[in-house]
């Protein structure tokens, strides 16, 4: 859920879910993939596979290579990234957003391109 942002400073966490992720309208992000079960079992501890994710965010849906760290556990499969995934707010259409948190805060600039790892916890689907 997007309403958990949490930056440490307190002002820019409300700015952040009001005025660039608009958590009324869209108040989650989903990352959505899918492994081949048999390809994950055969992995040796620790072993990391390609996998695309889709990403859900703001309303736009974008697929993003990743190569994900993976071990299976009782409740399923752990993964998580083994370099971070470089997401543009072009590509979630945030520009505004982002454009706006500039001008409150009174900056010069703010990357429109964020580094991103994951750690995901995956269940079987029903």
């Amino acid at each position: 859920a997007l309403d958990s942002v949490e930056t440490n400073i307190g002002i820019r966490n409300e700015r952040m879910k009001k005025m660039l992720f608009e958590v009324g309208l869209y108040p989650e992000a989903v990352i959505t993939a899918q492994l081949d079960a048999e390809a994950v079992a055969a992995l040796s501890v620790g072993g990391v596979t390609d996998v695309a994710l889709q990403i859900d965010l703001h309303g736009q849906t974008v697929t993003k290579d990743a190569q994900l760290s993976v071990a299976v556990t009782e409740q399923g499969v752990s993964a998580s990234t083994t370099r971070p995934i470089l997401l543009n707010a072009a590509e979630f259409g945030l520009e505004g957003g982002v454009a706006a948190l500039q001008d409150i805060a009174g900056l010069n600039a703010i990357s429109r391109v964020i580094p991103v790892t994951v750690a995901l916890q995956l269940t079987p689907a029903d």
